[in-house]
């Protein structure tokens, strides 16, 4: 398949071996904090007459209807063979989706057929200029259908509209204009600039500083305020303590509740947590709920430590989910691989930039070596 690896964008998580879905918040988070970064200094430095011509870049979050299932066949074929796949594959393909009616249920929820995205991947041409971090250029970010764009002025958003306008009318794709939602990469609340503009599309609203609740991303917070991050997680303990209180009053052995508690109960703060920037505070509170639904109806306390010790050394194998394990993927890279390796790949380049910079330190290692040693 030597035409798809050089079709598919480094962004696009969906259905790629190897690939994981947390990289895209990872780098969403790093170029919102970095944007947040540089406007801050402009405004400390308001004579600056940088200041003035400061960029406003917003990210759109689109939503395409039925992506899976609109693509037109002859389009699809043409596209494939133009790329350079095989004529025995193209014929493959389009027997098996154009003959064949494949309906997969999983856990009563009807799915997509799971080779539709990766076609998708290859029909979409995305050509932006984007969010500039350093020297790595982010035009967008995708899982699947699930595309965040990066606009960096009303000329990208131009090209956008008339890049969905021929994608549309060639494929047979639609778009949800009343479905896409817009934030401030900034989060400053830039709507002045842009209403125009976004009217246009059927925009009302850009998500900014100003909102109290922050949008969802992949499952993701987007998160630009203290007070999105505070209700956030307001919003998420609550749903973990409901959660702990209903699985409570089942009879569960010790080792029951462990599993339970890691299995149902603990695996989305895991996904959540590896992106989202969080107080101790917050790990105080959730930490307090996970005791409590393991320390229930059992007699001597067996105390935290014990539950977080792995099982193969006579502990329960619950996860402290304030674990460094959590945020090793981000950080191994960084601290065993050379610089050619770091910055060959997207999130690694992106962190030791945003490291050195938050640190004011040329050697972006240094700051982790010593958080390590701290904690040893």
């Amino acid at each position: 398949m030597t035409a798809s690896t050089q079709l598919i964008s480094r962004h696009q998580l969906g259905f790629i071996p190897g690939r994981y879905i947390a990289e895209n918040g990872m780098i969403c988070q790093l170029i919102m904090e970095d944007a947040q970064r540089k406007w801050t200094i402009a405004e400390q430095r308001d004579n600056d007459p940088s200041f003035r011509s400061l960029d406003a870049d917003i990210g759109l979050l689109l939503d395409q209807e039925k992506a899976y299932d609109r693509v037109n066949l002859d389009y699809l074929r043409h596209v494939l063979l133009k790329f350079g796949f095989s004529r025995q594959l193209v014929k493959c393909i389009y027997k098996l989706m154009g003959d064949n009616l494949i309906r997969i249920n999983l856990n009563g929820h009807l799915t997509a057929e799971p080779l539709n995205p990766f076609l998708l991947v290859i029909i979409n041409d995305r050509q932006f200029q984007g969010y500039l971090m350093e020297s790595e250029r982010t035009k967008l970010l995708c899982y699947a259908d699930d595309v965040l764009v990066f606009v960096h002025d009303r000329t990208d958003l131009d090209r956008l509209q008339i890049r969905m306008s021929r994608y549309c009318g060639a494929s047979n794709a639609k778009f949800n204009h009343n479905k896409v939602e817009a934030f401030s990469v900034y989060g400053r609340d830039t709507w002045d600039l842009w209403k125009d503009s976004l009217a246009e599309i059927h925009i009302n609203h850009l998500h900014s500083v100003e909102d109290d609740v922050p949008l969802i991303y992949l499952g993701y917070p987007l998160v630009q305020s203290r007070l999105q991050r505070v209700n956030y997680m307001a919003s998420l303990i609550t749903k973990t303590k409901i959660a702990t209180q209903i699985h409570s009053i089942r009879s569960l052995s010790v080792v029951g509740r462990a599993t339970v508690l890691n299995s149902l109960l603990l695996s989305k703060l895991w996904y959540i947590l590896r992106v989202t920037p969080s107080t101790l505070a917050d790990f105080k509170q959730l930490r307090s709920l996970a005791i409590q639904f393991l320390r229930k109806n059992i007699f001597p306390v067996i105390p935290w430590k014990v539950w977080t010790h792995p099982k193969d050394q006579g502990g329960l194998g619950v996860i402290d989910f304030q674990a460094s394990a959590l945020y090793f993927r981000w950080l191994q890279p960084l601290l065993v691989y050379d610089q050619s390796t770091v910055d060959s790949h997207p999130v690694s380049s992106l962190l030791s930039y945003h490291l050195r910079n938050v640190n004011q330190c040329q050697y972006y290692q240094l700051p982790l070596l010593d958080q390590c040693h701290s904690q040893l």
